[in-house]
C-alpha cells in the first residue's frame, strides 16, 4: 500500500489550550511548520497524547517563535499509531501550523 501525500492545516491555533494537529492513525510526519502571524513573540509546545489527550511524550518544549517569524521542526518520520495524536499547545492566538507526512 502507497502513502499519499498529506498536510494537516491548522490556522490559528486556540491559545491555552492543546490542539490536536494530527489525529490520522497511520499518518507518517515528517516536519512541523510553526508560523507566528503576531507581532509579539509567541511559546509553543509539540507533544504526542492519546486520543484522550493523554501525554505520551514531548516532542518539542515550550519554545518562543519571534513575532512575525515561522521555524521548521523536523520530526523524520513519527508514526501516529492507532489512539494517538499530534498536539501543539500555543500561549497565543495567531499561530498557524502545517505538518506535513503521508497517509
Amino acid at each position: 500500500m502507497a502513502n499519499t501525500p498529506k498536510n494537516w492545516i491548522i490556522n490559528g491555533a486556540v491559545a491555552g489550550q492543546w490542539n490536536s494537529l494530527v489525529t490520522d492513525s497511520g499518518a507518517v510526519l515528517s516536519s512541523v511548520l510553526l508560523a507566528n502571524t503576531l507581532a509579539t513573540q509567541a511559546t509553543i509546545q509539540v507533544r504526542l497524547a492519546t486520543s484522550a489527550g493523554v501525554p505520551i511524550t514531548t516532542i518539542l518544549a515550550a519554545h518562543v517563535v519571534d513575532g512575525y517569524g515561522a521555524e521548521v521542526l523536523s520530526l523524520r518520520s513519527l508514526a501516529i499509531a492507532s489512539g494517538q495524536q499530534l498536539q501543539v499547545y500555543v500561549d497565543a492566538s495567531g499561530v498557524n501550523l502545517v505538518a506535513n507526512g503521508a497517509l
